[in-house]
């Protein structure tokens, strides 16, 4: 039970940690973008929809293979309902599914923060090394 605690506190800690990082990431893109408050909450909110139902995909998937290993280990004997809710079980005596959720909570920030720094301060300040660039290539290319 120490080592589970000990595990689950640093997942708590990494996980916190990330997402702390991400928010300040996301604070900083917003304040120097040129993107409105609530067009930055509708980005959010369409990412808000559409990655759950990806981790809930992934989910039945590592599921279901876990179905199957346990199938061929057993000879098909173990209950596979019995798998998923002692698997579910377990993570909430872990962590409270923290583990499930700092992930897509993270993701939910990040990807839309990148898409407006991508599209706007990116695209403001152009690829600086770009001329260089392209004489190497020319001459690399051209022999």
């Amino acid at each position: 039970m120490i080592n589970r605690f000990q595990s689950s506190s640093l997942d708590f800690k990494a996980g916190s940690f990330l997402f702390s990082l991400v928010l300040l990431y996301a604070a900083i893109v917003f304040f120097i973008s040129p993107v409105t408050l609530p067009e930055y909450l509708a980005l959010i909110g369409t990412y808000g929809k559409t990655l759950p139902i990806a981790f809930i995909a992934i989910f039945l998937i590592t599921q279901i293979t876990g179905i199957i290993t346990l199938g061929i280990k057993t000879k098909f004997k173990a209950s596979p309902f019995a798998f998923c809710f002692n698997k579910l079980k377990e993570k909430w005596q872990q962590d409270r599914f923290f583990s499930f959720i700092w992930p897509i909570s993270t993701l939910i920030i990040l990807i839309p923060s990148f898409n407006v720094f991508k599209q706007t301060i990116l695209y403001e300040r152009g690829f600086t090394t770009d001329p260089l660039l392209a004489i190497i290539g020319f001459l690399y290319f051209s022999k």
